[in-house]
């Protein structure tokens, strides 16, 4: 089986994708991280910066189709 896994963080987010034996093992197959400081202003506004947002969803995009273009279960 071949599952992704999304870590998103207020610095990077992070995208890895790998295959699970039947027995449990993983095997990493891709593993990419993308800095989109989502976190940009946010100590001092209380909000989330529209630029910020933007990268994120670019990036969020981007993991989609990669994620798409590798079959994940």
């Amino acid at each position: 089986m071949r599952i992704a896994a999304l870590d998103l963080g207020t610095n990077s987010f992070l995208c890895l994708i790998g295959d699970v034996s039947e027995s449990g093992q993983f095997h990493v197959v891709y593993d990419a991280s993308e800095v989109v400081r989502l976190g940009q202003e946010l100590q001092k506004s209380g909000i989330l910066h529209q630029d910020a947002l933007k990268r994120a969803d670019i990036c969020l995009k981007k993991f989609r189709e990669t994620i798409d273009s590798f079959n994940v279960d």
